[in-house]
């Protein structure tokens, strides 16, 4: 089917209701949605970001095409992120924002949540409105191949196992919706750059800026100075703030490093708060492993991790940098009691060690030698993956 044809649908079904809300007291906020095309029991959760995490504050399921998600919350607009489990929903989220005492209706037709509606008086929401119009038709297209992208996924880690057969055909298939999703994401990005260059810095410009800057590693020339360029929209009063500083400092970052440099070092610390640094296994091979408890793909790795730190015992160290918040980071170790050296920056930003090693996802893997060098460095997770990148280099 054609996604031009299924999200012109989409698009046109996205009537907004009139609610009649019950009264929102000042220190709290109330969601109503109206949706059609979902089906029963389909779960509507709001999240915050947390660091690299996406934590989940609220949770209602879908009845009768309804849902409402309401909490308590002081002070100004905030950002949530509206996500779903329903099937072929694209790997996303809508933003919401909301402020305290007001009331916000979504109303959405078909699987496809970041397109669906949201009506509010609160400023911040026009921002979202106005950034989504000036990247259609491509925002369409884009998260329509991006929901059956995300579904073949899924039905990949289900049967790579167990059905041979179908995992090599849902690997073409990946493949194939890869191959017409990359230029789509070039053009959004793109457009998203021109509409930042026209639109006054707000709250909602500097989390857009934010995302932007933190993956310019992995952009073209062309891009990544226009992306550098925006930064002399920002007014002398937040870059002289702590947040202006940390964006000049993602701006200015040195290029990462590449197979055959020295390796970078930097302060580290472990659960108990004590400091740490890469030098301690000096003269034996490390592997760098970024990874987060939101990471699916992250989380897989953690047993062949601990299969190899066994099998290489004499000569390799595994240390796990985890990019997750102080306190959800300290807690998931507790819990699962994770082996090993459980190393964290302890920092808000990406300009340490993963921005010197060139991380832009994760899981992300650097393989140094015991004489200092980086052998190796890539992304993403599969079963016997990174006991073929050492094999190599190492011997049981």
């Amino acid at each position: 089917m054609n996604p031009l044809i299924v999200f012109s649908c989409i698009v046109g079904c996205l009537l907004p209701f009139s609610a009649q809300a019950d009264e929102v007291h000042s220190d709290s906020f109330r969601i109503d949605g109206r949706l059609s095309g979902v089906p029963d029991g389909a779960a509507i959760r709001l999240k915050k970001i947390k660091g690299s995490l996406l934590v989940t504050v609220q949770t209602d399921t879908v009845r009768n095409g309804r849902f409402h998600l309401a909490d308590t919350l002081t002070g100004g607009a905030q950002n949530f992120c509206l996500t779903t489990d329903i099937k072929k929903a694209p790997n996303s989220w809508l933003d919401v924002w909301v402020a305290p005492g007001k009331h916000v209706t979504i109303s959405g037709q078909g699987v496809c949540h970041p397109m669906w509606h949201v009506e509010s008086d609160v400023p911040e929401q026009a921002y979202e409105a106005r950034k989504l119009a000036a990247m259609l038709p491509e925002e369409q297209q884009f998260l329509f191949l991006l929901g059956e992208e995300n579904e073949c996924m899924m039905e990949l880690y289900r049967h790579q196992n167990a059905d041979k057969g179908r995992a090599a055909r849902l690997r073409q298939q990946i493949d194939s919706l890869s191959a017409l999703v990359d230029p789509l994401e070039k053009v959004r990005m793109s457009k998203l750059i021109d509409f930042l260059g026209v639109m006054p810095v707000s709250e909602p410009w500097l989390r857009d800026y934010t995302l932007l800057v933190k993956d310019l590693d992995g952009e073209e020339a062309t891009t990544a100075a226009r992306i550098r360029a925006l930064y002399t929209c920002l007014p002398d009063s937040i870059r002289h703030t702590d947040r202006g500083r940390t964006l000049k400092a993602y701006i200015e970052l040195p290029p990462p490093l590449r197979v055959g440099d020295d390796y970078v070092d930097g302060d580290l610390y472990d659960t108990q708060g004590g400091l740490h640094h890469l030098s301690e296994f000096e003269g034996r091979y490390l592997l760098l492993d970024f990874w987060s408890q939101g990471c699916g793909p992250c989380l897989r790795a953690i047993p062949e991790l601990q299969t190899l730190q066994e099998q290489y015992a004499d000569s390799l160290t595994v240390v796990s940098l985890s990019e997750d918040p102080k306190d959800l980071w300290q807690e998931y170790v507790s819990a699962n009691a994770l082996g090993g050296v459980q190393w964290n920056e302890l920092r808000p930003d990406g300009t340490g060690l993963r921005g010197r090693y060139g991380v832009t996802g994760i899981p992300h893997f650097v393989l140094i030698s015991p004489a200092g060098k980086l052998l190796e460095s890539w992304s993403g997770y599969g079963k016997g993956v990174l006991n073929g990148k050492l094999a190599p280099h190492l011997r049981p």
